[in-house]
């Protein structure tokens, strides 16, 4: 069990990992598409062309990433979709040609035409496995050609299976190399070679292959070539003559609308790039930099009766507010206003979720022009179409002018699942009950135990009169479930009959509220029966610490054993990011050379700055898995202290556009030359000085001061402090604070961006340099990181 959790554990991990390079990422690929507007220089265009085309080479290695993870804990889910067998093998081609003309190799692709019915596919997790496959092949590959064929086999009047094949000129596999290739652990990944890092996508599209009822075979022999064969079975479904063969937004034509966005997101580099999107299609925008103010814009045109927007663009993670509640909450406003999510963690089977909390679609980060337009489509009115080059930018007024005070709550809050097919009921408990709590609401019962079942609450409120299900109906599925079993459930119902309240109580709720409720009375019901669940949480994890503690050695072994794996498959992904970032950032800088409109630069420069952003975090997994598998070591040079307060320039700039007061005080006791590891030293205070600006709201406070601990005629000691006035860290939170793969509050980490590595990486630097790291924090009071090294003189 303790593996299975270890496991668990590190996979999340490796999602959440992937999921926050998706910030950096947007911004190359949105920034890159816009600067394609602006530029006329074949030349220049040719550059860009190369950054998008590693952009979407880099979205496919954290796709499997994140799909291996998924896969790894159950997570998985296909979405099912009539296929055009043609446009997914054009989509293929367009992904794979240049691959396999850099390397001068015949392409073949050809799908037997599948006529009348077609299939139900998920077609980007087949698109996913074709394109990892045919990657595998080609970069095997040095001379010949590679070749995809589809052929149907079996077909009836329900469904379809289809044969398909992929065979290339490569010097083949040995039958060991083969075996290798299905086991990830087995491949020799040490080395970090390029033969290696590419065992990734071919693992990736077994494993996709296995969840589509089907299984991968290798066919090769060295010197003759390979061939990678698989059978897939698919349901088959009616659909109209054209609907797959038509492109309902044009190949190059932009749509242009009329109307006013709101644009609720909390990134400023993210409100610019969607503001640019939104105005080139002719659409006026006000943007938000917090669901609160986005809120209170909604509420101030509803009092003064004035036209509301027309559409909303509403980040569902962002610091200090819950996205999908202040959805709820603009629905309960104003039922009329479409509300678009957008998300780096959105999966498709998330689109029912939203729709409980009225929104309406979703945009996932990073998205093309052509998604977004096509999602506006079905949300706007399309008054026309306009060439890149006939769109006039337009830019409105920006709301992030100070006028809004920032909206704080608690972030280790319980959470509360509301189940009650009467809207108003839910919001007004939701009112009562958010600033405290974190709420998920749904109107039926069989949404409840879906819910329930993935997202664990820590309380259900549950209504017993619902058409779908009755509320005793959920609570006997609850209970026979042993993921949800133990949740408690109070009834808030209009049966007020005692026979009712003892079947309840008797079917395992802990207690029975009758409509019309008072708010204040549920509250405190809710409150005493929080604070029972994180006792008995508390008395769980004591006796889940001792029972670890008390482990044999073999089994602590094993799990070492476990980490070190994953170390090293953190290393093997870390390099294969590497090959297009190196490229993405090489093309920047060659760009920026040239002759650039301000508009254009100011799109090189976001994309600068995201990369250097991104490879900083490639650099950190980098740096974790050289120290797990004991090849980091520390480079010990002369420095000054100079040399570390020029450094802290960096942190003024983005202090100073949270309206943060970032100050610093060095001891002028140090010594102005210490021999030691400057560019480590540098990481260490860059983490921590970045993570207390990160998790302090605006207008806080953050200082770092350098002081002398201990001199000797050889050595000095020196003690360094990083204290903040942010959002603080919890007791339970700090328990695991420096813990790698065991993260204190993913979703803390998730709100406000990072991949939960920084501090675990400080720590083992700072341990390296003869120091040790502690912290001391308050919820809602600050936090104060302290630190020391030893320096020889």
């Amino acid at each position: 069990m303790k593996n299975e959790k270890l496991l668990t554990t590190i996979n999340e991990y490796i999602s959440y990992m992937s999921q926050e390079i998706k910030t950096p990422m947007s911004n190359i690929i949105g920034f890159s598409e816009l600067a394609m507007n602006y530029v006329t220089s074949p030349k220049t265009k040719l550059y860009l062309t190369s950054i998008l085309d590693n952009s979407q080479w880099l979205m496919q290695v954290m796709n499997d990433i994140i799909d291996y993870s998924m896969i790894e804990t159950g997570k998985l889910e296909l979405e099912l979709v009539p296929m055009n067998p043609r446009k997914l093998f054009d989509t293929c081609r367009t992904i794979i040609a240049p691959k396999a003309r850099d390397k001068g190799l015949e392409l073949t692709l050809y799908s037997q035409t599948i006529k009348g019915k077609v299939p139900l596919v998920d077609q980007s997790k087949i698109l996913q496995v074709l394109v990892n496959l045919l990657t595998y092949s080609i970069n095997s590959t040095n001379k010949g050609k590679v070749s995809l064929q589809a052929d149907i086999i079996v077909r009836d009047t329900k469904s379809i299976t289809v044969h398909f094949e992929i065979a290339d000129t490569s010097p083949g596999m040995s039958s060991e190399q083969i075996k290798k290739l299905f086991n990830l652990p087995e491949q020799d990944i040490s080395d970090n070679s390029e033969d290696n890092v590419k065992g990734l996508g071919i693992i990736i599209a077994i494993k996709l292959i296995e969840l589509m009822g089907g299984k991968l075979h290798i066919d090769s022999k060295v010197g003759e070539g390979s061939k990678y064969l698989f059978d897939l079975t698919f349901d088959l479904v009616e659909t109209g003559a054209n609907e797959l063969d038509e492109d309902a937004m044009g190949e190059f034509k932009r749509p242009i609308f009329a109307g006013e966005v709101l644009v609720c997101e909390d990134n400023q580099v993210n409100r610019l790039l969607m503001q640019e999107h939104l105005t080139r299609v002719g659409l006026n925008v006000v943007t938000a930099k917090n669901s609160k103010q986005a809120f209170d814009l909604v509420k101030e045109r509803e009092k003064k009766n004035e036209s509301q927007f027309d559409l909303i663009v509403l980040d569902v993670q962002m610091p200090f507010s819950d996205g999908l509640q202040i959805a709820a909450k603009i629905r309960d406003k104003n039922s009329n206003i479409p509300i678009i999510a957008t998300s780096a963690n959105a999966m498709a089977n998330d689109r029912e979720l939203f729709a409980e909390y009225g929104i309406k679609d979703y945009i996932p980060k990073p998205f093309t022009s052509q998604q977004l337009w096509q999602c506006l489509s079905s949300n706007l009115t399309v008054i026309g179409r306009a060439s890149d080059s006939d769109a006039e930018i337009r830019y409105t007024s920006d709301t992030d002018k100070g006028k809004f005070k920032n909206y704080h709550i608690a972030d280790n809050r319980n959470s509360i699942l509301l189940v009650d097919d009467e809207v108003q009921n839910i919001a007004t408990l939701t009112n009562a009950l958010d600033e405290d709590f974190r709420v998920m609401a749904v109107l039926g019962g069989k949404e409840a135990l879906d819910i329930a079942e993935k997202k664990a609450p820590d309380i259900i409120l549950l209504d017993i009169m619902m058409p779908d299900m009755d509320g005793y109906e959920v609570i006997a599925a609850l209970k026979a479930n042993s993921k949800t079993r133990d949740i408690p459930v109070i009834f808030i119902t209009g049966m007020n009959e005692p026979s009712a309240e003892r079947k309840g109580l008797e079917m395992g709720a802990v207690d029975y509220i009758s409509k019309p409720f008072n708010v204040a009375t549920v509250k405190l019901r809710v409150e005493n029966q929080i604070r029972l669940v994180n006792h008995i949480r508390a008395l769980e994890e004591r006796d889940e610490l001792k029972r670890m503690l008390t482990l044999n050695e073999d089994l602590k072994e094993h799990a070492e054993h476990i980490s070190r794996a994953k170390s090293e498959f953190l290393s093997m992904i870390s390099h294969e990011m590497l090959t297009p970032m190196n490229a993405i950032m090489g093309m920047t800088n060659i760009v920026k050379r040239e002759k650039l409109s301000e508009k254009s630069l100011d799109c090189i420069n976001e994309i600068d700055a995201a990369s250097k952003n991104m490879l900083s975090m490639i650099h950190d997994m980098l740096d974790i898995a050289n120290i797990e598998n004991n090849i980091f070591e520390l480079k010990n040079r002369k420095f000054t202290t100079n040399d570390l307060v020029r450094g802290l320039a960096q942190f003024k700039t983005s202090a100073f556009s949270k309206n943060i007061n970032f100050s610093y005080d060095i001891d002028e006791n140090i010594p102005d030359t210490l021999v030691g590891d400057a560019r480590r030293l540098k990481q260490v205070v860059k983490i921590l000085i970045g993570n207390a600006i990160k998790f302090t709201p605006d207008g806080g406070k953050v200082n770092f001061s350098v002081n002398m601990v201990s001199e000797d005629p050889e050595i000095v000691t020196i003690k360094f402090e990083i204290k903040d006035t942010g959002i603080g860290i919890g007791d339970k939170q700090k328990k695991n604070l420096f813990a790698l793969f065991e993260q204190a509050d993913s979703s803390i980490t998730r709100r406000y961006g990072g991949i939960g590595i920084g501090l675990t990486l400080a720590k083992k630097i700072v341990e390296m340099m003869g120091g040790t790291i502690s912290v001391e924090s308050e919820q809602n009071r600050g936090t104060k990181f302290t630190f020391t090294c030893v320096f020889k003189k």
